[in-house]
Parts: structure tokens; C-alpha cells; sequence
């Protein structure tokens, strides 16, 4: 699990989700499990996009697969973690 960040009062904890995470969380109630981004589906141009929370801003690339979205939504967190620190 790639680390992005911690809320100063540690209620909260950004990071590239992993199923681990679910399985980590689903055992404790008081934990907060947020996405850095959203893969979704767009119905108009039948394509996979990203749409980052931190920003709300959508990719410009789109993928044919979620896979491929996926794939790219982690090299780019994890190349770039600075742009996440708001």
C-alpha cells in the first residue's frame, strides 16, 4: 500500500486503495476509507476515465479497460503524491 497521506488528527488516511484495506477496515467501524480518485465509466464517448477527489478534475486520457485506468490512476499517484497535499 502506497502511503499518501495522514489527516493531522489521524482520523483519516489517503492512500492507493488496495483489498487489503477492506479487509483491514471491514473489522473496525470508526475508520474512514476514501479513494484518492474515482474510476468510472463514461456512458457518452464508451470509455473509462479518472476523476481525482483531491481536485474533482477528470484525466484528459481515457482507457478502453478499467484495468488500464486502474493501472495508470496508480503510476500517476505514485509519481506525483506532492499535488495531493491541499
Amino acid at each position: 500500500m502506497t502511503l499518501i497521506r495522514i489527516s493531522p488528527d489521524g482520523s483519516e488516511v489517503l492512500h492507493l486503495y488496495d483489498d487489503k484495506v477492506v479487509q483491514i477496515t471491514s473489522k473496525t467501524s470508526d475508520i474512514k476509507v476514501t479513494r484518492a480518485s474515482d474510476i468510472f465509466f463514461d456512458n457518452k464517448d464508451k470509455v473509462w476515465r479518472i476523476k481525482f477527489r483531491h481536485t474533482n478534475a477528470i484525466l484528459a486520457l481515457s482507457f478502453e479497460t478499467r484495468a488500464e485506468a486502474l493501472e495508470y490512476e496508480q503510476l500517476v499517484l505514485e509519481q506525483d503524491m506532492r499535488c495531493l497535499f491541499v
